[in-house]
Parts: C-alpha cells; sequence; structure tokens
C-alpha cells in the first residue's frame, strides 16, 4: 500500500498498524482465565440473569421490554450484593464506520 493511499485510508486497521511498533504488552490468545470453566457464566450461572432484547422495532414491545428491565433494575437497587450491568453495542449499516460496544457496571447505585 503506497504512502499516499495509506494517508487516505482511515480506521481502526490503519490505527493498529500505525501503533504496533509502540505496544509493549503482549496478548495470550489463550489466557488461563479464557478456559471453558473459569468464566463469569461458567461460575455463576445461577447468579446471573442476561436478558438478549435483540433488535425490538415495535414501539409497544420496546416499552413492554423497557418496563421489564425497569423493575429488575429497581429489584437490583434494592439488593447491596448485586452488581448490574448494561451493555450496547452498534453495527453500522455503512461499511465506512467502525463497530462500537459498551458496557456500564454498578453496585449500589455506583
Amino acid at each position: 500500500m503506497s504512502d499516499a493511499f495509506k494517508q487516505k485510508v482511515k480506521g481502526t486497521v490503519m490505527e493498529i498498524d500505525r501503533c504496533l511498533p509502540d505496544l509493549t504488552e503482549s496478548f495470550e490468545p489463550c489466557a488461563p482465565e479464557a478456559w471453558p470453566g473459569a468464566r463469569l457464566m461458567d461460575r455463576f450461572s445461577a447468579q446471573i440473569d442476561f436478558d438478549d432484547c435483540g433488535h425490538l422495532e415495535d414501539n409497544e414491545a420496546l416499552q413492554a421490554h423497557e418496563n421489564t428491565l425497569n423493575d429488575f433494575l429497581k429489584e437490583a437497587k434494592r439488593d447491596n450484593g448485586a452488581v448490574y450491568c448494561s451493555t450496547d453495542a452498534s453495527l453500522p449499516d455503512n461499511t465506512q464506520h467502525t463497530a462500537v460496544s459498551a458496557a456500564l457496571l454498578y453496585r449500589q447505585g455506583e
């Protein structure tokens, strides 16, 4: 890839290519904590509620799901030992943009 073309291309791959020589932390693809049986869902499945709402387009279904989640949230906030997490991921239809993911963790409202 020519230098002129590299200047025009944007995105995660080009960012990695640019920063790769500066990386000092090694990546271990087969880390012990990544093995089945050591993951959170494997060890605490009886204590975890996972709710995948998929893709809700119907306003009525979306509102009903929101009410259900709000009820779960009120219950979790009352439990001093509960840790609750919310995640969201977005994958745009436009290939010029990058997918994003976010997660929020709370315990006792903080």
